[in-house]
């Protein structure tokens, strides 16, 4: 059997990680596909290194911010390379525009199709992601699922339950596999952190981080509550690359040891509670 797994950014590499490592173990024949850049500089060699996972076999070469415009060039370009690479089965993972461009070529080739973090909701369609997510999982033949509110939002729109597999949390996968590994940051050292005595901030929604005014005001009241104890803030989005150190083995040793309850993305929020820090997520409705 073929299998071909389509990532579409950055964090999707870290959902399949414990996916790919199995596949290469058990020598199936798997291909790995990015729909962005070669030189995409958020694709640093640390974050394969670390996951200890391939790099992409293709480069499809899509950039661009206009989502329609990434959902059609990605049509074109996945398409093409399925006319060199028959595979029995293709893997898309979250809810990107790329994924669903991925999704849908694979529907109209007649090749099975299998999400990976089915069933997410928000209930707001005005989301482009909440309209990615409906498209993917009602073409989906197998929907694999982290927990009992996602396999019922799919069943609750009509998708048979003999194609819903609730498989857990596959973050968790890479917490166990990378926990001996972890790293001390040296901004423990630079900030002269105390275990216990700081807060962990991470802002990763646009819709948070376009609203210049709305952010300071939040940044301000984070600063105003913590007093005196440092908040050491990882803001996606930004220039340069300086968010990639958000999901590195640096991070879960940080977040690990924190102080009190501290506003976090929902992504870092789920890879931190089975080591039950104190936490707590800010949603942004877009």
């Amino acid at each position: 059997m073929k299998i071909c797994i389509v990532c579409g950014a950055r964090p999707n590499f870290i959902k399949v990680a414990p996916l790919l490592r199995v596949l290469k173990a058990r020598q199936r024949d798997f291909s790995l596909i990015y729909t962005g850049r070669e030189d995409d500089p958020t694709l640093e060699s640390s974050l394969f290194d670390d996951l200890q996972i391939p790099r992409p076999d293709v480069y499809l070469g899509v950039d661009s911010q206009r989502l329609n415009e990434i959902t059609g060039r990605v049509m074109g370009e996945f398409d093409q390379y399925l006319d060199s690479y028959a595979a029995d089965v293709v893997i898309v993972v979250d809810d990107l525009a790329s994924t669903m461009a991925a999704a849908i070529v694979t529907k109209k080739r007649g090749i099975r199709l299998a999400h990976l973090v089915a069933g997410t909701r928000s209930f707001d369609i005005s989301m482009p992601k909440e309209v990615n997510r409906l498209v993917i999982d009602g073409l989906s033949d197998l929907l694999f699922t982290a927990g009992i509110s996602s396999s019922s939002h799919t069943t609750n729109e009509g998708v048979a339950q003999s194609k819903v597999y609730m498989v857990g949390n596959i973050l968790i996968d890479n917490l166990r596999f990378c926990h001996n590994r972890w790293q001390r940051p040296a901004l423990m050292v630079e900030m002269g952190l105390e275990e216990g005595n700081y807060l962990v901030l991470t802002i990763n929604r646009k819709a948070l981080l376009n609203n210049q005014e709305n952010l300071q005001r939040m940044l301000t009241a984070i600063a105003e509550n913590a007093g005196e104890v440092p908040v050491v803030a990882f803001i996606r989005h930004l220039p340069c690359g300086q968010d990639s150190s958000l999901f590195t083995l640096h991070f879960h040793t940080l977040s690990s040891a924190i102080s009190r309850p501290t506003p976090k993305a929902s992504s870092p929020t789920r890879e931190t509670w089975p080591r039950k820090p104190p936490s707590t997520t800010c949603p942004a409705s877009r």
